[in-house]
């Protein structure tokens, strides 16, 4: 199999981010998304009932961590917005279908790193923080 075909073909193309309908730009890296949850336990006794454990719904959350390549945007947005809330859209335009996840209560971090780079782009991490919506859903996919 011819490999530049094999890589044109199977090029699955770079990320954009977009916080609350402002365009960050094309991301450097593929965005790091680690998703949780956190339940309560409560202990439960009653008079016929012996003492016993249960858990409570529990809550969904993730951390998002997004290498941006638009510097100036990025801290033009801590700059003037810090731990601003809104939605979160992650864009792979170049998938077919396009690839997208839609965070819809995203809160920006003040937590960042910025190293600028002696050769090449700058790049700037942006920490972000999900939880669910008012319909207990932590992101949406396209068509829902």
């Amino acid at each position: 199999m011819n490999c530049i075909k094999d890589i044109i073909n199977h090029r699955h193309g770079r990320f954009r981010a977009f916080f609350d309908g402002r365009d960050l730009g094309e991301l450097a890296s593929p965005p790091e998304i680690r998703a949780g949850y956190e339940a309560a336990n409560f202990a439960v006794q009653g008079d016929s009932v012996f003492a016993r454990t249960i858990e409570a719904a529990p809550e969904l959350s993730a951390v998002i961590k997004i290498r941006v390549k638009a510097v100036q945007q990025a801290l033009e947005l801590l700059e003037q917005q810090p731990g601003a809330q809104g939605k979160l859209l992650l864009k792979n335009p170049d998938c077919r279908p396009v690839m997208q996840l839609l965070f819809p209560d995203c809160r920006l971090q003040p937590a960042w790193e910025f190293a600028p780079a002696f050769t090449g782009e700058h790049h700037i991490l942006l920490q972000f923080s999900a939880k669910c919506d008012s319909a207990g859903k932590l992101f949406h996919l396209p068509g829902e």
